[in-house]
């Protein structure tokens, strides 16, 4: 038998509202041209890297008409493949203040869809967010040094009880 530590169980509704949320789009490099005519629906992706937003990934990963239920596998794992590694691309090239409105932005998603029934674990998400945001205020503290401008404040939660000024950095 497979052992498991932890499990995520996503809706297909619920990757597409997370990629809206946190990504906008992504680019999705399609295989083979999909070209499904359903009753009410015309699912078409060309083959080739293309941008598409969480309405359309979720279109690619459920065609079923022209694709084979192993091209639906591959499909779903693709896109939370190019999830993670966009993730990991933004937060080496954004700033420290980035990170931190972008873990924010990504741990209020993963809250909503789980209210919604759109996300379903036992991992403690937000735990690990939280670890991570104090990671990058730490960071940001020091990387933005003595630039601190003003007395207001970002819009967001107070992380492990502290409040992030507003850097004026992004």
């Amino acid at each position: 038998g497979l052992s498991m530590d932890y499990y995520v169980k996503l809706t297909f509704k619920g990757v597409a509202k997370f990629i809206d949320r946190v990504f906008g789009t992504l680019e999705v490099d399609v295989p083979q041209e999909i070209d499904d005519k359903q009753p009410g629906t015309h699912i078409y992706f060309p083959a080739g890297k293309q941008r598409m937003n969480g309405e359309q990934i979720q279109l690619y990963m459920r065609s079923r008409e022209t694709t084979s239920v192993e091209r639906r596998n591959t499909a779903q794992q693709q896109v939370l493949e190019v999830m993670m590694n966009e993730m990991m691309a933004r937060l080496k090239a954004n700033n420290p203040l980035q990170n931190i409105q972008m873990l924010n932005n990504i741990k209020t998603s993963i809250a909503e869809l789980t209210k919604n029934g759109d996300i379903e674990t036992d991992l403690d998400i937000a735990g690990v967010i939280d670890e991570t945001l104090g990671k990058w205020l730490d960071i940001a503290v020091k990387f933005v040094g003595s630039r601190i401008t003003g007395e207001q404040f970002f819009d967001m939660p107070k992380i492990k009880g502290l409040v992030i000024a507003d850097f004026d950095m992004l």
